[in-house]
């Protein structure tokens, strides 16, 4: 389509990057895309081997079926991340997808930086982002959730320090400064020479006026119908993605948000997810602010 819409949309976790997917999947003509070069990091075959996944591998299958094969065996399954190396992901974000008024890449850059020549053409950027003391004591609650599954075994908040977690839980810039550098080579190499950038409260806190304003810079149109829909996972039927992401989204207790939710949540509606400020948290927070304040100071503003 001439006037087809592409962004990628980076985001940091509990940055309500689930509530915006949900919002914009009510979008006439969507086609979201979930995650492909995370899959690849965690998952594919180009995966670092020496930093072991938090989450179980999906079965091995036939290895003489095509990536088209695979893509095609059961669309409603996802693909297996046996095909997904971070060529694989630029291909599918490249594809033509005809028919489809917007196009929206969900990522984390802390899963393809330095990896920059696999950035698809033809998209614009949105970042996502939140003030650190917010985003660290609630992803701490649900670093624990994660560990718990891994290990099978209970452990407590206090005796889990945030900052010494492995690389596929946390990243050695904590997020915030992948996010940053991504957001800054893409405004360098005038990729995006006006990336957007929404901050996750203003977001709760007027998510009318700020989808009207970001649909207006991104050419879409806006309606009521962006501000409510459905719980549950059954809208990533149609997204592409892998097999192992639409599981978790599916059944993991770390995406209880995602699948509970019908619409954008204030932030005092959040605060019994929150972990104290403990002193591992709180470096989190000194670590990433300088990164998340160069960053609101470019937010959209209403």
């Amino acid at each position: 389509m001439a006037d087809q819409v592409r962004f990628t949309l980076w985001a940091c976790p509990r940055t309500c990057s689930s509530s915006f997917l949900k919002s914009m999947n009510k979008m006439p003509d969507c086609q979201i895309i979930f995650e492909l070069y995370t899959t690849a990091w965690h998952f594919g075959p180009e995966r670092d081997l020496t930093v072991a996944s938090t989450f179980p591998k999906e079965p091995d299958v036939v290895t003489n079926m095509t990536e088209a094969g695979l893509l095609e065996k059961d669309s409603q399954s996802g693909f297996h991340s046996s095909v997904c190396t971070f060529d694989f992901c630029k291909k599918q974000l490249e594809a033509a997808y005809p028919g489809k008024r917007l196009v929206l890449n969900k990522e984390m850059a802390s899963f393809l930086i330095p990896k920059y020549n696999y950035l698809p053409k033809g998209y614009r950027h949105v970042f996502l982002i939140r003030d650190p003391s917010i985003v660290f004591p609630s992803w701490k609650k649900i670093v624990q959730e994660m560990r718990m599954v891994k290990h099978g075994e209970v452990i407590a908040l206090d005796d889990l320090i945030l900052d010494r977690q492995p690389l596929d839980i946390m990243p050695a810039g904590l997020g915030f400064k992948e996010t940053y550098e991504m957001y800054q080579y893409i405004k360098e190499n005038n990729m995006d020479p006006e990336p957007i950038v929404i901050d996750a409260e203003d977001l709760v806190a007027n998510p009318e006026g700020v989808l009207s304003a970001f649909c207006s810079r991104m050419g879409l149109p806006y309606s009521s119908s962006l501000l409510g829909w459905e719980s549950g996972s059954e809208l990533a039927a149609d997204w592409i993605i892998s097999q192992r992401h639409k599981f978790i989204l599916k059944n993991a207790k770390t995406m209880d948000v995602f699948r509970n939710s019908t619409r954008f949540q204030k932030p005092e509606v959040e605060e019994g997810h929150y972990a104290k400020i403990t002193p591992d948290v709180q470096r989190c927070i000194d670590l990433s602010m300088p990164y998340y304040e160069k960053m609101y100071e470019h937010r959209l503003k209403i």
